[in-house]
C-alpha cells in the first residue's frame, strides 16, 4: 500500500492513470535536493558546485538580464578654500550590463512495465532516484562544459556566456605590442561584452586581465611564474574604508584552473624549486599551489591548445536564473505515441553573469603574435 492508498498488488487498479498518479506522488515525495555530488563524468565540477549553490543563484525576471555597473568616479573631488565658488556637474558613470536568457533541458522516463516490475514503495523510489540522477548528471555535464566556452557569435542565442566570454584571452596584436594587464576588452567577434563596449576608453575598467606564456609548449619557467603572481597581484583590489557598501577584498573564493599539461609542468617546476626561486610555488594538502591558491585540473581545458591558466574569483560570477525556472520539473506525462512511457522534463532558464570583470579574474595563454 502506497502513501496515497493505491494498492500495488491489485492489478485491477493499475491502469495508466493510476500509475501516473502514483509516479507523480513518488516524484513529489522525493524532490531533487540540488546537489551534484554523485556525478562522475569529470573529476571535478567547480562551476556547478560553486555557482549553483542556492545562496549563489540570483533569481530575476523580465525579457532579459539587466544590471547597473559603475565604471568610474564623477570627477568632482578637489581641494578648495573657504568661500570658494562651487560648480557641481552631473556625470553619468554607470552603464547597463545586459544579457539574454538561454534555456537548458533534460528528461527522464519510466515505462509502465518497469513500474509493474518494481512494485513496492522503496523499489519505485530507487527507480525514480536512478532515472532522475542520470538526467541531472547529463544536465550538469552540459552546464559545466559550456561554462568553459564562449558563445560562437553575437547571434548565438543558444549557448550561455561562459568564462572565456567574460575573461578574454590575449590577442595576437597585444602579444606583438608586448602588453599585458587589464586589456581584455570585448570577446573576439563581439562589439560589446555584456552589452558594454569594453574597447571604449570610458569603459576601460570593464576589462579583464590577460597575458601570454613565455613559450607555446607549456614548459613553465620562472618568468611564467612571475606572470602568474603578477596577475594575482593585479586582481587584488581593496576599497577605501569610507565606502561601506563597496566590494570587500575577498580572496577566499579565488582559484586557479588549467589543463593537465600546464598543471604537470607547474608541478615539475615545484619539485625543482629551491630557496633561490622563492616560495611562490609549493605543495599544500596534496595540491600544487601558487601564492597559497590551489591549481585545479579542468578537463574541459585539455583540448585547448593555447594552454590557458585562469584565475577565477567566484565572488563575481553568478548564474542568473529566471524565477520559476530553476531546474523546474514538469510531469510525469505520457502521450498516445508512447502510451506506456511516463516522461518528466527538467528545465532551466538562465545565463552566466560576471558582475565585475576588473576583479573577476584573468587568463594567461599561448597566442601567436599578429
Amino acid at each position: 500500500m502506497s502513501t496515497d492508498g493505491i494498492s500495488l498488488n491489485d492489478s485491477t487498479s493499475l491502469g495508466n492513470d493510476t500509475l501516473l498518479d502514483l509516479l507523480k506522488t513518488t516524484t513529489a515525495n522525493y524532490p531533487w535536493d540540488g546537489k551534484f555530488e554523485t556525478l562522475q563524468k569529470y573529476h571535478d565540477y567547480p562551476v556547478c558546485n560553486q555557482w549553483f549553490q542556492k545562496d549563489r543563484v540570483t533569481f530575476d525576471g523580465g525579457t532579459s538580464i539587466i544590471r547597473n555597473v559603475q565604471l568610474g568616479e564623477n570627477g568632482s573631488a578637489k581641494f578648495t578654500r573657504p568661500y570658494a565658488a562651487s560648480s557641481p556637474t552631473v556625470v553619468d558613470v554607470q552603464a547597463r550590463l545586459k544579457a539574454d536568457w538561454v534555456q537548458a533541458t533534460a528528461d527522464y522516463s519510466i515505462s509502465r512495465q518497469e513500474m509493474m516490475r518494481n512494485r513496492g514503495k522503496a523499489k519505485l523510489i530507487d527507480l525514480v532516484k536512478s532515472r532522475r540522477q542520470s538526467a541531472m548528471a547529463d544536465l550538469a555535464n552540459l552546464l559545466e562544459d559550456y561554462a568553459w566556452q564562449a558563445p560562437e557569435s553575437p547571434s548565438d542565442d543558444l549557448h550561455p556566456m561562459g568564462i572565456p566570454y567574460w575573461i578574454t584571452p590575449i590577442t595576437g596584436a597585444q602579444v606583438s605590442a608586448g602588453t599585458s594587464g587589464h586589456q581584455g576588452a570585448n570577446p573576439s567577434g563581439f562589439s560589446t561584452c555584456g552589452g558594454i563596449d569594453a574597447s571604449a576608453t570610458a569603459n576601460a575598467r570593464w576589462r579583464s586581465y590577460n597575458d601570454v606564456w613565455e613559450n607555446s609548449t607549456a614548459d613553465i619557467k620562472y618568468d611564467d611564474i612571475k606572470k602568474i603572481t603578477r596577475m594575482l597581484r593585479h586582481l587584488r583590489f581593496r576599497s577605501p574604508i569610507m565606502l561601506n557598501d563597496a566590494s570587500i577584498d575577498s580572496r577566499k573564493n579565488m582559484r586557479l584552473y588549467t589543463n593537465e599539461k600546464v598543471l604537470e609542468a607547474i608541478e615539475e617546476f615545484a619539485v625543482h624549486s629551491n630557496d633561490n626561486i622563492g616560495t611562490d610555488v609549493g605543495k599544500f594538502a596534496g595540491a600544487t599551489v601558487i601564492k597559497n591558491l590551489p591549481i585545479i585540473w579542468t578537463e574541459q581545458l585539455d583540448a585547448d591548445t593555447s594552454n590557458p591558466l585562469y584565475a577565477i574569483n567566484h565572488d563575481f560570477f553568478y548564474p542568473f536564473v529566471m524565477e520559476g525556472d530553476f531546474f523546474r520539473e514538469t510531469g510525469p506525462m505520457n502521450d498516445r505515441t508512447q502510451k506506456d512511457v511516463f516522461t518528466t522534463f527538467v528545465d532551466l532558464q538562465f545565463n552566466y553573469i560576471c558582475t565585475n570583470r576588473q576583479r573577476a579574474g584573468g587568463v594567461i595563454s599561448s597566442v601567436a603574435a599578429a
